[in-house]
């Protein structure tokens, strides 16, 4: 899962691979659940869907047939991760809802971060953006409480974004939060999430008509996410670069 926040996608699926051979092989409910889980959190870095959801449905069985309390809420959140790069909003937020207030009902803040960050993201593509900011704010108080850096990270990007959509008088408070999640990033070597910071900073100035700047950002996060392979995010990028009629086609010597 380390493996895939750094965005070592190939080494990192071969040892999520191992410790699921394993875990199936001493036959250990709660073994095999965690390996589900952070197989799945493997592919939440990637932007695959599918197979978030396919590991991640796994998790919860496993940890509902062995009741896991503890990992159970965020076996669910992850879920609600993977449905909401599925486009599955309905689903992702039934999902969310139901891990934040099982983990509320444990008593144990370390998760609720994370919950909050996925809902936050969600809203901002539903177009509700009080509730987006809410829970981006939410997430970031939680985050700095718990020292979960790399969700600090999230939601200072999240915060931005909403900024971005709601405030465009103030774009560079907006920018500010977006490089701040950024740096975290940077500081944590994760490389996916690193990029992601580019295509919200692409998002941002597209949002404030500054093309020449939003051409810059969206030409750094396509070079990262075609060079780790990560093609729903490449995707999403190229599809805003197409909206604003520029593309940008294996750039990787401008970009270095």
């Amino acid at each position: 899962m380390s493996l895939g926040a750094a965005g070592e996608f190939p080494e990192g699926e071969r040892s999520c691979e191992q410790a699921f051979s394993l875990a199936r092989s001493i036959n250990h409910l709660y073994s095999i659940g965690v390996a589900e889980y952070l197989y799945g959190l493997f592919f939440s870095f990637k932007g695959d869907g599918e197979n978030t959801v396919k590991h991640e449905r796994s998790a919860v069985e496993c940890f509902e047939k062995s009741q896991v309390r503890n990992v159970l809420p965020a076996a669910w959140g992850a879920l609600g991760t993977g449905y909401h790069l599925l486009g599955e909003l309905d689903a992702a937020l039934e999902s969310v809802g139901k891990a934040l207030k099982m983990q509320t009902d444990t008593g144990l803040s370390f998760f609720l971060s994370y919950h909050h960050c996925t809902l936050s993201g969600i809203h901002l593509d539903l177009g509700t953006w009080q509730e987006a900011r809410l829970h981006a704010e939410e997430a970031l108080t939680l985050a700095r409480t718990n020292h979960e850096r790399h969700r600090e990270g999230q939601a200072w990007i999240l915060l931005g974004r909403v900024i971005g959509k709601t405030e465009p008088w103030h774009t560079d408070t907006a920018k500010e939060h977006i490089l701040q999640g950024m740096k975290i990033y940077d500081e944590l070597k994760m490389k996916p999430s690193y990029a992601s910071g580019y295509l919200a900073l692409g998002e941002l100035y597209a949002g404030t008509g500054q093309r020449e700047k939003a051409h810059e950002n969206l030409a750094k996060a396509q070079a990262m996410f075609e060079e780790m392979g990560m093609d729903y995010y490449l995707a999403r990028t190229k599809k805003l670069l197409e909206s604003l009629g520029m593309q940008v086609e294996n750039d990787t010597d401008e970009m270095s």
